[in-house]
């Protein structure tokens, strides 16, 4: 599968579980003293969502610990979007008292869509340093399940 147009994927695909940046502390806690590098996890993308010409993520659930409260797999951005941004777009929809708040319970929860009722559209998200944008969340009918590998990078 080849990107069409202005799209492109991300340097990597992958759902960050723990980010340390410049947090030392985080050196010292539990999950990072027992990971497993190349440990083989299950991985459910239940929902995807999408800024029309900008970004596309799926809202998943890795069978891990995972410290990022929206874990996510950014799948395709365009030009002028990172993948960060998968971020700041659900922090912006999902997150409680959020547009997308009771669709994304529903992925986390994996209660399937009503007929119809999967879909759900925002306009004029105000996104971090992106102005505002019209939002999509689909909760999808069946998860898309893989398996992954935890991965360090620094």
């Amino acid at each position: 599968m080849t990107p069409q147009g202005d799209w492109k994927f991300p340097n990597s695909h992958h759902v960050t579980t723990l980010f340390i940046g410049g947090n030392k502390q985080k050196l010292k806690t539990p999950m990072y003293e027992h990971f497993q590098e190349n440990k083989q996890v299950g991985v459910e993308i239940r929902a995807v969502i999408y800024v029309p010409g900008k970004l596309v993520a799926g809202i998943c659930f890795p069978q891990t610990e995972c410290e990022n409260e929206f874990p996510h797999l950014t799948m395709m951005i365009s030009s002028g979007w990172a993948a960060v941004m998968s971020n700041e777009v659900i922090k912006a929809t999902c997150g409680e008292d959020k547009p997308f708040e009771n669709a994304y319970d529903a992925a986390r929860e994996g209660i399937l869509p009503a007929k119809g009722a999967g879909v759900h559209t925002e306009h004029d998200v105000p996104i971090l340093k992106k102005g505002k944008n019209e939002v999509v969340y689909v909760l999808l009918k069946e998860p898309v399940s893989f398996d992954g590998k935890l991965k360090a990078y620094y």
